[in-house]
């Protein structure tokens, strides 16, 4: 727990939306594009110089991919209305028109998307991090993990998600694509074959994105189940292993292995989400951030007085209980009162609570309206879970059971 607490401490002081940098404030996400552009050029020169490639058409598609990249988002937020920019659409067409610019200007392609790969990978790991700052592409409710504070609400973070602690996918994802590029970089130092590196990043890439696409808590297309970005890592590795099989990248064994798990993934899930188990949480479900957000709201509506369902007799040292409930979509039901000591709250679910879902839900309720106090289960009764608010006690340990069963 020590550790958790001190990772925890130090990723809360980690989301701003502004950089100081040459006497102003800046955007934190465009600091660290521009710096991820700069040095995505640079390695990439310098990989140029290394393996003798010609340098003017290296700056050719450098610019070619700059100019990629920013019609695609201009021409996405004409279309749609909304200003998106998805990793996997960029890096299709950036390395569709890397592949067609250098065909075009007579240069070999493949050594050239090796190149461009790097590159991409690069601005991936700063961008990532761009991400964590603001708040963008986070992961799951997590017991570890970034809280972002009210004034990020500002800059189109999730109201209802202040104070709740989510996954660093971002951080995850920037670390592992470095260890991508910098075994990439290695292979081509090396002298690896024409279009091994591009093969690599690729599928080493949707191994990794594919993988975290199930810890991600933001909002994105979802098909089957999975998510539009775990089907284009699949479609996207698939391709890599035809074109290995057609003899157009060389050939890699574990190339089809990660096809294959992919693939098992996709198929084994779908047949556990069609035939539920019945040893599963009673609860049915791990909540999503959509989820969480409804709750955040209707603990606001409760927290302000509203829907109240009626009045209690006296509770402890004869106080009347004044009732507020709220009840989501998702099967919850939460009621609040004040008693003696101190706020409390009532759980219930139509097939009933486990007790690892009553510790989550308990823990969300003190990250969203109790973060300084700790929260203590009592034993439940009638299938309803009682959680006690100690309002005197800060949240060093901030959910703790006293007799769970």
């Amino acid at each position: 727990m020590t550790i958790i607490r001190r990772t925890n401490r130090l990723l809360d002081a980690v989301p701003r939306s502004q950089l100081r940098l040459l006497g102003r404030s800046r955007s934190s996400f465009q600091v660290l594009g521009f710096t991820g552009l700069a040095a995505a050029a640079l390695i990439t020169q310098m990989l140029t110089d290394w393996t003798g490639q010609s340098n003017w058409l290296m700056t050719a598609v450098t610019a070619g991919c700059v100019g990629t990249f920013y019609l695609l988002a201009f021409s996405t937020k004409i279309i749609t209305g909304v200003e998106q920019l998805v990793y996997y659409h960029h890096e299709i067409a950036v390395l569709t028109v890397t592949a067609a610019l250098v065909a075009a200007l007579g240069g070999p392609v493949l050594p050239f998307l090796d190149l461009t790969v790097i590159g991409l990978g690069t601005f991936l790991v700063f961008g990532r991090l761009g991400c964590l700052l603001v708040g963008c592409c986070h992961g799951r409710h997590q017991q570890w993990g970034v809280r972002y504070p009210k004034a990020m609400s500002t800059n189109g973070f999730r109201r209802e998600l202040v104070g709740v602690r989510l996954l660093p996918t971002q951080l995850i994802e920037s670390a592992c694509v470095l260890l991508v590029v910098v075994i990439g970089c290695v292979m081509v130092v090396r002298g690896a074959p024409a279009g091994a590196v591009f093969a690599w990043y690729l599928v080493a890439y949707d191994l990794v994105r594919f993988t975290l696409e199930f810890f991600r808590g933001d909002d994105r297309p979802y098909y089957r189940g999975f998510s539009q970005a775990q089907w284009l890592a699949l479609m996207l590795t698939l391709l890599v292993v035809g074109a290995e099989l057609l003899g157009w990248l060389p050939w890699v064994g574990w190339h089809l292995a990660a096809a294959a798990a992919m693939l098992a993934v996709v198929g084994g899930l779908t047949l556990i989400r069609r035939y539920p188990s019945s040893r599963r949480d009673p609860f049915g479900r791990r909540l999503t951030n959509a989820d969480i957000a409804e709750l955040a709201a209707g603990l606001d509506r409760i927290g302000q007085g509203g829907q109240v369902a009626g009045t209690n007799g006296p509770g402890p040292g004869d106080d009347p209980i004044q009732i507020q409930l709220c009840r989501t979509s998702f099967d919850l039901t939460v009621s609040s009162g004040r008693t003696a000591e101190g706020t409390h709250y009532s759980l219930s679910a139509g097939h009933g609570l486990s007790n690892k879902s009553t510790l989550e839900i308990a823990a969300l309720i003190q990250q969203i309206r109790h973060p300084d106090n700790r929260i203590t289960i009592l034993s439940r009764s009638a299938g309803i879970r009682h959680l006690i608010v100690d309002d005197a006690e800060p949240a060093i340990n901030p959910v703790r059971s006293a007799a769970v069963r």
